[in-house]
């Protein structure tokens, strides 16, 4: 799953629109060892940038899909999340074909929910047959998030809320969470930009476990899995990772914060740098030596324009560099 920046006409599509914007659109691969594309899809041959019902389309900068969650169904096609077009989507792996969509402008189902869901993310199929997801609740009323579990009858395109959960007092978080639902039936909620916390509830509510970070840590997703007292990759005499590696930064798109996080697998003086799409240097975030490890450096972008931005990473005689996309 991927982001397609395309420039785009918007003027052809709305009164006042942009004549060079950027939109973002969403690709979906499955590739195999040898890095052969087995198969693609692409939101441009199946979605409207007017799907779009909450973004600004007149702004420069349209990430009309925003992709975030990626599952392969039981029955071997994929079920996808769109945040910002409030939909879940059922793709024919053999095909490309939508063969439904649930929530949003183009909702195929008769829902059964007080509340629609809205921006969701982390869209799973669990074992029962349901699914689960983290809604966020973005532009509704009342704004809250939670986490939710629907089971869907996908002949009669009927899907009923069976399960939620939403913290006391109610939160919203505009950006992140996911819900994992764990074998012993409980669901591990972490709660994405509202709340610095990962909680674990029973199916009846009651929370068994919570655990917080520091005030301004926060989670994009959490999971619970048994302790592996030897994990791979890690050097267990200085706990200093075995690669260099620069990860995407999040969250993204973003505004005005994000996160860039990165591994040193030596210690060496090492520099951040932002550049904008013509290759001028816009930010330098860090210069100076930095010990083998991680490393995570937090990025302010108040001061820049909308748009596609670089973010490359210099730490000895390694590079790396990868895209960031500013949306305000």
């Amino acid at each position: 799953m991927a982001y397609d920046p395309q420039e785009v006409d918007m003027s052809l599509i709305i009164p006042g629109g942009h004549t060079n914007a950027t939109v973002i659109g969403l690709i979906v691969q499955e590739i195999d060892q040898q890095n052969n594309v087995l198969f693609q899809w692409r939101s441009w041959d199946h979605m409207q940038i007017t799907d779009a019902t909450q973004e600004n389309l007149l702004d420069s900068v349209i990430d009309y899909v925003h992709g975030n969650a990626i599952e392969p169904d039981n029955d071997g096609n994929l079920l996808i999340s769109s945040r910002h077009l409030d939909e879940i989507t059922k793709i024919n792996k053999t095909t490309g074909a939508i063969i439904w969509r649930l929530g949003g402008k183009n909702n195929m189902f008769t829902i059964n929910d007080d509340i629609p869901f809205s921006h969701q993310h982390d869209i799973r199929r669990i074992s029962n047959g349901n699914i689960t997801f983290f809604d966020n609740g973005n532009f509704r009323f009342p704004e809250y998030s939670r986490a939710a579990e629907y089971s869907l009858d996908e002949t009669n395109h009927i899907a009923t809320r069976v399960w939620q959960f939403h913290r006391d007092p109610q939160a919203i978080s505009s950006w992140g969470g996911n819900a994992q639902r764990l074998p012993n039936g409980n669901t591990l909620i972490a709660w994405g930009g509202c709340v610095n916390t990962v909680t674990e509830v029973k199916h009846d509510g009651t929370v068994v476990f919570e655990g917080s970070y520091v005030p301004g840590i926060f989670t994009y997703r959490g999971y619970k899995y048994d302790w592996e007292s030897s994990p791979i990759g890690i050097n267990s005499e200085n706990n200093s990772p075995l690669e260099f590696k620069l990860m995407q930064n999040y969250p993204n798109p973003f505004n005005p914060e994000t996160n860039i996080k990165f591994l040193l697998n030596k210690s060496a003086e090492t520099t951040v740098k932002i550049y904008d799409i013509s290759g001028k240097e816009v930010m330098n975030c860090f210069s100076g030596f930095l010990n083998s490890g991680s490393h995570t450096i937090k990025i302010n972008g108040s001061s820049l324009s909308s748009g596609v931005y670089i973010y490359k990473l210099v730490s000895g005689k390694y590079q790396a560099a990868a895209k960031m996309i500013l949306i305000k």
